[in-house]
């Protein structure tokens, strides 16, 4: 009996640092802008988020941009082998 409460004072003296979870974003700093710096920063978010989502606008991006990099590559026939 007398080691348990030895081990029991002992286990009272050691202090426990509690990790918190993991969290997906950072905390939400104070925020320091005007209202119409928020209304601004809202509006841009909200823009990016209708971009992202908007899967025609995405695919047609990719579509213009493949048709570009293949005129910059040329014609196959007319380059010359090694």
């Amino acid at each position: 009996m007398h080691n348990s409460l030895i081990f029991l004072a002992a286990f009272a003296l050691i202090e426990v640092d509690i990790i918190p979870f993991p969290v997906l974003e950072p905390p939400t700093p104070s925020t320091s802008l005007t209202v119409d710096q928020q209304t601004a920063a809202r509006k841009a978010v909200g823009i990016l988020n209708d971009e992202i989502n908007d899967t025609t606008s995405t695919a047609q991006h990719l579509e213009n941009t493949l048709r570009e990099l293949r005129n910059l590559l040329g014609d196959p026939c007319d380059m010359t082998q090694l």
